[in-house]
């Protein structure tokens, strides 16, 4: 998603630009690519995604190779 961002951001002069156009803003758009804030529905929509529930799996018992 990220990598994403950047290059929509990139494509249109840079991340103030889209922020701008998809009305949110550049300190915002900043955090999300840096990793330090999580997308939100405005910055998703505009990437044309959505949010996923998370998705959960066991985790396997340790083999013999593993200790």
């Amino acid at each position: 998603m990220r990598e994403r961002l950047v290059h929509a951001c990139a494509a249109v002069g840079g991340q103030r630009r889209w922020a701008r156009m998809h009305s949110v803003s550049p300190s915002y758009v900043g955090a999300v690519v840096s990793g330090d804030a999580e997308p939100g529905p405005k910055i998703l929509s505009a990437l044309g995604l959505r949010r996923d529930e998370p998705t959960y799996r066991a985790v396997e018992e340790p083999t013999d190779a593993d200790q």
